[in-house]
């Protein structure tokens, strides 16, 4: 049998040695007051919040602060580390505004993301998805996906959140990203886009009431205004669930420049609401860093012909002249990835070509780079050398590798 505690304001502070516990009316919250007057909220420690970057801090395949253009057609393609976009034509960007010189009524965090509507009117979505392994920890649970909005440049915008699973026919792991195969049809407005191949929503919550948000159908609909609104999805992830994937969705076709921004993402297990908290910044790009890795910056996008300097991977020639092999590394990841990248892309640091750059001696390209031997951990960079290159003359290269989901 629980517990009945009245709620109203503040009492006074108890007698000398006795601690008074209550729920605050104003917040709905559990709080003690002490003999000196010291109110305390209790919570629940080590909440965990599976979803990856929940403030748009980081986007490793770009130029974080500039608008980037993507476009896949009713598939999936990541702009921030982990947070994948699409569109229903030709195009969306993304942007992570920095709000530390210029903070925004409502937002906690310090950095957003800007999913802007390109080219032409039409829906555009973003979400994230869920190895096998973190959805196993969440089946059969009551979880919540909440997060912030706000539009810029329309006065609103109708929107859906809602929360999608691989059913037990699909294989684990294998959600489907590529054009027209993630979403086979995008419906009109108000006709919620059709999933594809072993995809299917999974109903809200019956019986959970939303704060200015509306059940309907296999999602939540809600109207993004210009003001940071706090929205969410509460769903009872089924025991057989195979991957899951939150995601929001435009409920119309936003006008070509119409733009959506959201933070303070978070999928919690409980259907309470949350008071979002930040995750320390190390521990949230080391969950980035197991789909996505690079020798470049944080904040630099890999490019060719990106500079010497710039942090690439460097070793020494073994063997003279044009020989095979002449240049061998190893690049060990920063740290172990959730399975073996699937794409290692090589960049040369010194020209506009992918070859590995020898950078001592007389500058020029090697020749046939090549990648192999590709684990979680590592992957080995190859290079014929070329006809001026000395036993101990300086390379480089720089490198990225995806083992995105």
């Amino acid at each position: 049998m629980g517990t009945l505690y009245n709620s109203g304001g503040s009492p006074t502070a108890p007698a000398v040695g006795k601690v008074e516990q209550y729920t605050d009316s104003a917040d709905r919250r559990s709080k003690t007051i002490d003999e000196k007057g010291v109110i305390s909220t209790l919570v629940d420690n080590e909440l965990y919040n599976w979803f990856i970057n929940p403030q748009c801090r980081f986007a490793q395949r770009q130029a974080p602060g500039t608008l980037t253009t993507y476009s896949v057609v009713g598939g999936r393609i990541y702009a921030g580390d982990m947070i994948f976009v699409g569109n229903e034509n030709a195009s969306v960007q993304w942007q992570r505004i920095d709000t530390a010189a210029a903070p925004e009524t409502g937002l906690q965090a310090r950095y957003y993301g800007k999913l802007k509507k390109l080219t032409a009117a039409g829906k555009m979505y973003a979400g994230q998805a869920y190895t096998a392994e973190e959805t196993c920890n969440l089946r059969g649970r009551t979880i919540r996906f909440q997060f912030k909005t706000k539009v810029s440049v329309a006065a609103t915008m109708a929107i859906r959140i809602g929360v999608m699973q691989l059913t037990s026919a699909g294989t684990a792991d294998t959600i489907p990203s590529t054009a027209n195969l993630f979403f086979t049809a995008m419906g009109a407005a108000s006709v919620d886009p059709t999933p594809g191949a072993n995809l299917a929503y999974i109903a809200p919550k019956a019986g959970i009431t939303y704060d200015a948000g509306t059940v309907n159908g296999n999602a939540v609909d809600y109207t993004a205004t210009t003001s940071w609104v706090r929205i969410g999805v509460v769903v009872d992830v089924p025991t057989n669930c195979r991957n899951l994937i939150v995601l929001v969705w435009t409920n119309g076709q936003p006008a070509a420049n119409d733009e959506l921004n959201v933070s303070e993402f978070s999928v919690t297990d409980g259907q309470e609401v949350q008071d979002w908290t930040p995750v320390h910044s190390e521990i949230d790009f080391g969950r980035c860093l197991q789909h996505y890795a690079k020798t470049f910056a944080i904040d630099t996008a890999p490019a060719q012909n990106a500079g010497v300097t710039t942090g690439c991977l460097r070793s020494v020639l073994g063997k003279a002249v044009a020989t095979a092999l002449a240049a061998q590394f190893q690049w060990r990841f920063p740290i172990n990835m959730w399975k073996a990248p699937g794409t290692v892309t090589t960049y040369n640091p010194g020209a506009a070509n992918a070859q590995v750059r020898q950078i001592g001696g007389t500058a020029g390209d090697l020749t046939a780079t090549a990648t192999a031997n590709i684990t979680e951990q590592s992957v080995d960079v190859t290079a014929t050398g070329i006809a001026t290159g000395a036993v101990g003359d300086q390379v480089g290269v720089h490198l990225s590798a995806e083992a995105f989901l």
